[in-house]
């Protein structure tokens, strides 16, 4: 990451009164660092639980891989049937050697929580053809519905 933008407005009287945008570039070698911030961030990464070893990679999985896999793990932990994951939630790479709770945290850094619904086929189907974006998902289980003896709606 190069930049990141400052967005600073004021709000008086559920009136926004003044609006300030800065593009600030973090290759700058003369930006200003703030300590008071900078020591929690370090507090923050070096928490010691964040670095425990949960597992390993045999290589580099990509963004759209590490969604793969962190899907397989919470149908596998959850028990359910069936799991999505948006893509773009998927926020960095499995790195090859060891897996850590913050090599998690940097692939779903936004503390999404995790529900589970019972939902019908058409449900499913319905869910699934609502959204065009893409996503990841984990499927153990293969349905199919017979309707009238033909084939209406196989995974």
């Amino acid at each position: 990451m190069d930049k990141i933008s400052k967005t600073t407005f004021t709000v008086t009287h559920k009136q926004i009164t003044n609006f300030e945008f800065e593009l600030i570039d973090l290759r700058d070698e003369n930006l200003a660092i703030d300590c008071n911030l900078e020591e929690s961030i370090a507090g923050y990464f070096d928490n010691p639980e964040f670095h425990t070893n949960i597992g390993s990679s045999i290589s580099e999985l990509t963004t759209t891989a590490a969604g793969c896999f962190y899907t397989d793990t919470l149908q596998k932990i959850s028990g359910s049937d069936m799991v999505t994951q948006n893509f773009g939630g998927i926020r960095d790479v499995i790195y090859e050697g060891t897996i850590t709770p913050f090599s998690i945290y940097a692939i779903a850094p936004f503390g999404s929580s995790f529900d589970t619904f019972s939902m019908t086929i058409a449900e499913l189907r319905n869910f699934l053809n609502a959204y065009s974006r893409s996503f990841t998902y984990s499927l153990d289980t293969s349905f199919t519905v017979q309707k009238n003896n033909n084939e209406a709606f196989t995974f």
